[in-house]
């Protein structure tokens, strides 16, 4: 997936992952897929949702801070 490529550039120049899918993000379980390539690395989000997903900052207050993920 040439998507696959463009996330990989962008994290190996990230100070820091913040993963922010939302909830669609489970679509064809491609979270899953996402997350399986960044095991490696510290993972952090601004919030989850209550199934767990970690939110978009679209639908957040403006004042959050990162939450590291385990």
């Amino acid at each position: 997936v040439k998507n696959d490529e463009y996330i990989m550039e962008a994290v190996k120049k990230a100070d820091k992952i913040v993963l922010a899918w939302g909830t669609q993000g489970a679509y064809k379980n491609r979270d899953m897929e996402v997350l399986q390539m960044l095991t490696e690395y510290d993972l952090f989000a601004i919030d989850l949702s209550k199934r767990g997903h970690p939110r978009h900052p679209l639908y957040l207050n403006t004042h959050l801070d990162l939450m590291k993920l385990v």
